[in-house]
């Protein structure tokens, strides 16, 4: 009988922790460095062993490459021929042209009008983590400082997948996916009306704001709205540059911790790398961006729709 028992006691354990190893399995660890302004790089390898070096962004959708990465593509592809996008455009509105339509329809009202060319892999990987059947776009944004720092392109939180949740390790270059729940304060995230974008309110010197999650921003970018409802508080600082402002705040509160002594700037400042989507999003909405998470370690979690920061 004592024989039984301890068998017993040993299968239970076992169970607990096959159970435990089972609710680790989806977990996915990706390494990033930070670019020169201080996004998020990580590096990519495809079936045919080309390197993709992309910046992870959760204030951008669809999985876009700039030129840099679509020529990897065509020196790899013989069959395809790197063209002017007008003529991409031409091209496939004139052959199939009900297609077309549908397509840019969906497009610019998901994405905006400089999305083109779908380009599919087979999968990315870059450490142990592997994302299958993946389709790129090409865009021709020309961004100041943003595409040559971004490397050879872009993806957002839609292209990980399903999952619970996203830690982003600023401290240790680490992404890691489907993670535990961090110990500390967790507030209310929301879902903005733009697919995989997400938003927490903010605290500013007493005052409430709505703030998107970006980790392709270098810094704090204040809403349009918040400044002109705030003018006589909140004047900007002019450096002597043309359309260059800062804009002082003395504490900012997120989900519980105190930030003082934040310099913000407007979407439309020439110093930030900000893409024309960004700035439109910005006449109601700021953004928060590497000033608040540096050092730190960021969690949304999509399952309790919650976000922290520690």
């Amino acid at each position: 009988m004592k024989y039984d028992r301890t068998l017993l006691k040993t299968g239970l354990l076992l169970l607990v922790i096959l159970l435990f190893m089972g609710c680790r399995r989806d977990n996915k660890e990706i390494n990033f460095e930070l670019s020169s302004s201080n996004q998020p790089i990580v590096t990519f390898k495809t079936g045919n062993n080309k390197e993709y070096h992309l910046m992870f962004d959760t204030g951008w959708t669809p999985p876009c490459l700039y030129e840099k990465g679509m020529e990897k593509v065509y020196s790899t592809h013989k069959r395809f021929k790197f063209i002017d996008n007008y003529l991409i455009k031409l091209v496939i509105e004139k052959k199939y042209p009900e297609m077309y339509r549908k397509e840019m329809d969906h497009r610019e009202f998901f994405y905006g009008k400089n999305h083109y060319l779908p380009v599919n892999f087979r999968y990315f990987k870059t450490g142990k983590s592997i994302f299958t059947k993946k389709k790129f776009y090409y865009t021709p944004l020309q961004l100041s400082g943003y595409s040559q720092n971004s490397k050879d392109g872009v993806f957002g939180i839609d292209f990980l997948g399903e999952v619970r949740n996203i830690t982003i390790d600023y401290n240790n270059g680490k992404i890691i996916l489907n993670d535990d729940r961090l110990d500390t304060t967790y507030c209310d995230m929301y879902e903005m009306q733009v697919p995989y974008h997400y938003a927490i309110s903010i605290n500013i010197d007493g005052k409430e704001e709505l703030a998107e999650i970006d980790t392709g921003c270098n810094a704090f970018i204040i809403s349009q709205r918040f400044v002109d409802q705030n003018i006589n508080i909140y004047s900007g600082e002019h450096n002597g540059k043309a359309r260059e402002k800062d804009y002082l705040f003395n504490k900012i509160e997120i989900c519980g911790i105190s930030f003082e002594n934040i310099t913000g700037y407007l979407s439309t400042d020439p110093r930030n790398h900000t893409s024309e989507a960004s700035i439109e999003r910005t006449q109601e909405i700021s953004l928060l961006g590497y000033s608040f998470f540096r050092d730190r370690v960021i969690q949304l979690d999509f399952e309790n729709g919650e976000f922290c920061i520690k």
